[in-house]
């Protein structure tokens, strides 16, 4: 029998042989980047050397990430090799490391200093002073990470500046006046919430997503005399197929499944009628009748892709400037505007129950004046669920 060190040999020889197969159908780009970076370095021997090891290091990278089976070979290589980190040289921002608990996460290996957050700050500050002169309140609710505020499960020499940056935004609105729920708290009082987030991408999941949205549930009845159905908050209430390894997640991507794994997909649709009508007019789409055929898109679950498709767009269809959803069977619902990025894929279905209207605005792909929008609406409340 052979012994788990000769195994481990086996394997790693044929993670080499792979590898080096591989780097043989791009040698000519490689040489190429190595030829010019050595004609174009100013100095002696040693200054050219440094130029051409760095451009071998870049086109290695590059041709690292052409294929999927280079990123395969690629991620295998580090967890053969018990590396935590795989670094990102073209955008540090998406450099990712795996945690403690074998999960997935960005970093970013270059921050040294948080960003400066006031363009955000100010914009959210003046949409809430702007909305209370009508009445409209503004709730803005900071959403947990993948990793918690204390014990983030990164290597110790690692900063997990994407909880940083929540915590000082969250910290500045609430010296501005404006209100805050903090779903962290929620998430973080049950300890160990890692089951609410997939392993290989940054999002929460449809769990995750159904949590948040009860606490919002709770906030609402609490802080604004508002009256969700419980019935929409029961999760009895909805059937669930699980697709088992169905779903291989942005961090995941980068690193492949050898490094971090694949995901579970969880498909969660109403056990009740429901009638809706979700219209997108910059891509003019309109569609009509039960959530199934509205608000969840179901040709991206049709097919497992690990490195073509997104099942996380199942939930809402993905990021738009704009998409009104109109619940014909909750008139007497609320009216709520949705400032929201890709985390609220997950909540959109389930908040959109309890409204009248739902209109989602993503601020990264709209134009127009948020506040300006709220009141032409005549909403009844706005939230913003933004990083």
């Amino acid at each position: 029998m052979k012994t788990p060190h000769t195994l481990t040999a086996v394997v790693f020889l044929a993670f080499i042989l792979g590898f080096g197969a591989f780097l043989l159908t791009d040698s000519a780009r490689i040489y190429e980047e190595i030829r010019s970076s050595w004609q174009s370095a100013d100095g002696g021997t040693v200054s050219r050397l440094d130029a051409v090891t760095n451009g071998f290091e870049n086109a290695l990278n590059a041709s690292l990430r052409r294929g999927n089976l280079a990123v395969e070979l690629y991620g295998g290589l580090l967890h053969l090799a018990g590396k935590r980190v795989s670094e990102d040289l073209a955008a540090s921002d998406y450099s990712v490391a795996r945690l403690d608990n074998g999960a997935l996460t960005f970093v970013n290996l270059d921050h040294q200093v948080l960003p400066d957050n006031s363009p955000t700050v100010d914009e959210i500050t003046h949409w809430a002073r702007t909305l209370a002169q009508a009445d409209i309140p503004l709730l803005f609710i900071a959403y947990p990470k993948k990793t918690p505020r204390t014990n983030t499960g990164l290597p110790p020499w690692l900063a997990d500046w994407p909880v940083l940056r929540m915590s000082a935004l969250t910290k500045r609105l609430k010296q501005n006046g404006v209100n805050v729920l903090d779903l962290r708290d929620s998430f973080e009082a049950m300890g160990d919430y890692s089951h609410l987030f997939y392993r290989t991408d940054h999002h929460w999941n449809v769990a995750g997503g159904f949590f948040a949205f009860q606490a919002i549930c709770n906030t609402l009845r609490s802080d604004y005399g508002m009256t969700p159905d419980p019935f929409y908050e029961d999760k009895t209430n909805y059937h669930s197929t699980v697709l088992k390894e169905w779903f291989l997640g942005s961090q995941g991507k980068r690193v492949g499944t050898l490094f971090g794994g694949a995901d579970d997909f969880e498909v969660i649709t109403p056990a009740f009628d429901t009638s809706f009508t979700l219209s997108i007019p910059s891509q003019e789409i309109v569609r009509k009748g039960p959530m199934e055929d509205t608000i969840l898109f179901s040709e991206w679950i049709e097919v497992k892709d690990y490195y073509n498709g997104n099942p996380y767009l199942y939930y809402s269809g993905g990021d738009f400037d704009l998409v009104t959803i109109e619940n014909h069977q909750n008139l007497d619902g609320p009216s709520i505007l949705l400032v929201r990025d890709s985390m609220a894929c997950a909540i959109t279905p389930f908040l959109a129950l309890d409204c009248s209207t739902l209109t989602l605005v993503d601020t990264r792909f709209y134009t127009g004046d948020v506040a300006q929008l709220a009141l032409d609406l005549e909403v009844d409340m706005v939230q913003v669920l933004r990083g």
